[in-house]
């Protein structure tokens, strides 16, 4: 779900611009010290030290990063289980072990190491950089990494309280860059516990799933906060850098990472027709606006919680933030927090289906492929040549690449398949950039879409609403995009607005259009 090039790129960025706010004399240290991190004294070093980040920098288990929890690359099938296998399934599973698991092993080794290795380049300059610092101002003189990993005797005898205390600097400096994987220095928010009921579990990976980061982040900035105020181990000046440290790492990274995948799939696509409206003012903005309500609002919320809160968010959004988009809000380009209600769907059956997807989690990819694999297998054979070429590719080359990647077998999966999607449906962006050429803009009153809507609502649904021409291009447009971008980063999946009659956030809240004209936010309201 998160290994590919761009995503790495972004988190690299990302990493660079908080450890250069906050850590760039500990890190440049830990450059000068390059030779000693790189070598096998490097976790020698860590373990006569007592580090208890040793398994996040230097660990065997290569999936380790803010993003992710754990690995199963050593797993083996059917060996080790608690129950007796028939013969025949366990001469399938000594097959696969010794052949398609050592593929899906390679694969994932791959995605491990794009997922993890930008979080580690960072850390492991960091933490040495910060123990030899801390440990030259505690003692005055530079740590003898050899005498330490050798454990001299009298060395550490010497200074074993100043290893200690840097030791646990330089712990400190690696947990807020990059979260641990130690189950005691984690939050406990994350932790699902092995017995309780199905129900209850299943509520806590879909609260949980993809949040630790997050949550991260948030105590981080908390702490920067609340050391600006006076009221921390650390001060009043290193806690705004921290602060201004954690805001500048997430607005990178939402800022970069559309940037960085719009680049690397033109690098395989030809995206002349792709037209990027926004100014770069307004793709930082809509990032700044991402990291702020997400840290003020979002704080170390679990994704129920978040996910009412986002959808708040994306209300205010969509009617007052105008200045960070050129033209009427798209859920796609235009959302600033991810929301997991979907779509909505009428004359469909599938909504139902489609929410519990977004609340499943880690399941939710391999649900969605097999919506997309049920529909497409059994739908009506299209008539028009474009379209029927479309519904070949799709069983055909789609397909295909659904079920495997799904099944683990297909290296660098995510950027493969959305270079495969944005070749299947490039002819349909084509055409509905002809047809949004081949008819200048009207502006009813002068105004365009977006005030309309807002200053005129009535005249709005007369020249746009949804029985009109413009209003079924809107509903092509929409299903164009959902087609390139459904499974498209998970974390920038965002899902069209739910269209409501009333209630909170609905056209006649605060609009003074019901029944009685007097009611709350009408002009006769107070008088």
């Amino acid at each position: 779900m998160l290994a590919g090039i761009p995503r790495a790129t972004t988190e690299l960025t990302s990493n660079m611009a908080y450890v250069a706010m906050v850590g760039f004399s500990e890190f440049k240290t830990g450059l000068n010290l390059w030779d000693k991190l790189v070598s096998g004294d490097a976790v020698n070093i860590m373990e006569a030290v007592g580090s208890k980040v040793i398994s996040r920098i230097y660990g065997s288990d290569p999936l380790g990063g803010r993003l992710i929890d754990t690995s199963v690359l050593s797993k083996k099938t059917g060996i080790g289980e608690s129950s007796l296998k028939g013969g025949f399934r366990n001469v399938i599973n000594t097959i696969h072990n010794n052949s398609t698991k050592k593929v899906k092993n390679a694969v994932e080794l791959t995605a491990d190491t794009l997922v993890s290795t930008p979080d580690k380049i960072m850390m492991r300059p960091l933490w040495f950089g910060s123990f030899s610092n801390a440990f030259k101002d505690i003692t005055g003189v530079q740590p003898d990494f050899e005498k330490i990993a050798a454990r001299d005797v009298d060395y550490m005898i010497k200074y074993q309280d100043a290893m200690d205390s840097a030791g646990k600097v330089a712990d400190e400096k690696v947990t807020m860059a990059g979260i641990v994987d130690n189950p005691f220095m984690n939050s406990l928010r994350s932790y699902v516990p092995s017995d309780v009921s199905a129900l209850t579990k299943s509520f806590k990976i879909f609260n949980n799933f993809m949040n630790k980061f997050m949550i991260g982040e948030f105590l981080t900035a908390r702490r920067g906060a609340l050391a600006m105020v006076g009221n921390g181990n650390i001060s009043k000046t290193e806690g705004a850098k921290l602060m201004a440290a954690v805001v500048a790492r997430m607005t990178v990274y939402s800022v970069m990472l559309s940037m960085v995948s719009q680049f690397f799939y033109g690098l395989f696509l030809d995206d002349e027709d792709e037209d990027d409206e926004k100014s770069f003012a307004q793709k930082l903005g809509q990032g700044l606006a991402s990291t702020l309500t997400s840290l003020l609002l979002g704080r170390d919320f679990g994704n129920a919680m978040r996910s009412v809160v986002n959808y708040g968010v994306e209300k205010v959004n969509e009617k007052y933030l105008d200045f960070l988009r050129d033209g009427e809000y798209d859920p796609y380009e235009d959302a600033i927090q991810y929301t997991f209600i979907p779509p909505e769907k009428k004359g469909k059956s599938l909504e139902a289906f489609d929410v519990l997807a977004n609340v499943s989690g880690p399941y939710a990819p391999s649900l969605k492929s097999m919506a997309f694999i049920t529909k497409k297998l059994t739908e009506t054979p299209k008539k028009e040549g474009d379209a029927i070429e479309r519904q070949e590719q799709e069983r055909n080359i789609r397909i295909p690449l659904e079920v495997l990647g799904n099944l683990g077998y297909v290296p660098m999966y995510k950027d493969i398949r959305s270079i495969v999607n944005k070749s299947i449906y490039s002819e349909l962006d084509k055409e509905m950039d002809k047809k949004g050429e081949s008819k200048e803009e009207f502006k009813p009153m002068g105004l365009n879409k977006t005030d309309l809507k807002r200053y005129y609502p009535e005249i709005y649904e007369q020249y746009y609403g949804e029985g009109t021409e413009a209003g079924a291009k809107r509903k092509l447009e929409y299903e164009k995009n959902r087609l390139e971008r459904e499974m498209k980063d998970e974390y920038y999946q965002y899902v069209p607005k739910q269209r409501s009659k009333a209630g909170f956030g609905g056209k006649g809240f605060g609009t003074g259009t019901g029944k009685k004209s007097g009611g709350f936010g009408s002009k006769g309201f107070g008088k």
